[in-house]
């Protein structure tokens, strides 16, 4: 970043993706002449209403789960930074208390390995299923129950406005943009980065069926209101439009003073 900054300071306009990440920059002088939050967005129609119950099931059975368990799922590349490992632990925790709580992990990647590795160490292996890589998550997202998000670093996590979208709540850490777009209690609920026991406790109250499904409305909502891509657009192309023409009344100034 030492030798990026002067970019920064060349540029008209920086644009973040959460206001987290906006302070965390500009305190180490990553900054432009503007500096702007224009929140990421998902299409609020491709991302609507998940798939109905009957496909829900059948993708259930086909990946050996059942209509009564508890699926969390987690959408992101199975990558160190997405700790995905701490999911597993919270897995074999939520099963100890008595919990049909199975995991769907969406993606794959070079953390693979370690993964299958845990779970068959916690014995969980048969409640760890890793789908892998999909074309179309939507699908897997709408077999979950609920959604957790283990991030250790993140901006404004896109796979969770997509569960949100589709109506699931999320539990994610409390990093990046994440406290901007979840409240806790009404669309889901955050957890200190790394603290297993505070992640156990907030997917077992999602066990919930009822609180899951009113969290999930509610997530879908936040989703409309704040998050959608017609919104993202909006602010880019206000932004845009605003940054060239101070730019324009510069070089008109310029010309007028020559």
């Amino acid at each position: 970043m030492i030798a990026y900054r002067p970019l920064f300071w060349g540029a008209d306009c920086t644009v973040f993706v959460c206001q987290t990440q906006r302070r965390y920059w500009l305190w180490r002088g990553v900054l432009s002449r503007r500096n702007e939050v224009i929140r990421n967005g998902v299409d609020t129609d491709e991302f609507c209403d998940p798939a109905n119950p009957a496909q829900c099931r059948a993708l259930r059975r086909a990946i050996g789960f059942s209509a009564s368990d508890y699926v969390i799922g987690m959408t992101a590349g199975l990558r160190p930074e997405k700790n995905h490992l701490q999911l597993v632990d919270a897995v074999a925790r939520l099963r100890k208390k008595g919990l049909s709580a199975r995991a769907l992990l969406i993606g794959d990647g070079e953390v693979r390995p370690a993964i299958e590795a845990r779970a068959r160490e916690l014995g969980v292996a048969g409640d760890v299923v890793i789908a892998g890589f999909q074309p179309d998550v939507r699908p897997y997202v709408s077999a979950c129950d609920a959604i957790a998000l283990c991030s250790l670093t993140e901006g404004l996590s896109l796979a969770a406005i997509e569960a949100m979208a589709l109506r699931r709540p999320v539990v994610h850490s409390d990093v990046g943009g994440a406290s901007e777009m979840i409240f806790p209690g009404w669309n889901g609920f955050l957890f200190p980065v790394g603290d297993t026991e505070a992640l156990v406790d907030k997917l077992a109250a999602l066990a919930d069926r009822a609180l899951a499904r009113r969290m999930g409305n509610h997530a879908r909502d936040v989703v409309e209101t704040l998050l959608s891509e017609r919104a993202m657009v909006k602010r880019y192309e206000q932004v845009l439009l605003e940054v060239c023409g101070v730019r324009a009344r510069a070089g008109e100034a310029v010309s007028h003073a020559q």
